[in-house]
């Protein structure tokens, strides 16, 4: 998969998300949800709420969507059930780890968490298996 690996604080991370929030893009946050429907963030207020709670979005635009990215149940040994999104399902995604800096207990200084960003060609799509062109074959 064609991917960036990022060290990104939380300023560069909101340069990144507000540029592809100008092109209409929207945000999946990748975290337990208790419904199958998917959360699409519009908003870097959003957008910073979820950040709390996970690191992991997946980047989905309306114009380039196949179909929607889908949810998938889990249900855990003790019954306890939950969805994740399921990137290989649905639409072509651009997923995005988020970084941030952190410190290791006792350390003398800070470091930042690295992430990254890549491009899935691959996906299901109704029963079918889709292989896009790579983002440099189509430019």
């Amino acid at each position: 998969m064609p991917g960036l690996q990022l060290y990104q604080t939380e300023p560069d991370e909101i340069s990144l998300i507000k540029a592809a929030f100008d092109l209409g893009c929207q945000l999946v946050p990748d975290t337990h949800l208790r419904s199958p429907q998917v959360q699409k963030l519009h908003s870097i207020e959003a957008f910073r709420c979820a950040r709390v709670e996970t690191r992991h979005f997946y980047i989905v635009s309306d114009s380039l969507a196949q179909s929607p990215l889908s949810a998938r149940k889990v249900t855990k040994e003790n019954g306890e059930s939950f969805y994740y999104v399921s990137p290989s399902v649905g639409t072509p995604s651009i997923e995005f780890l988020g970084g941030g800096i952190f410190e290791e207990p006792n350390a003398v200084a800070q470091l930042i968490r690295p992430g990254f960003l890549e491009f899935s060609p691959q996906y299901w799509l109704d029963s079918r298996f889709i292989k896009e062109a790579a983002i440099t074959d189509r430019a």
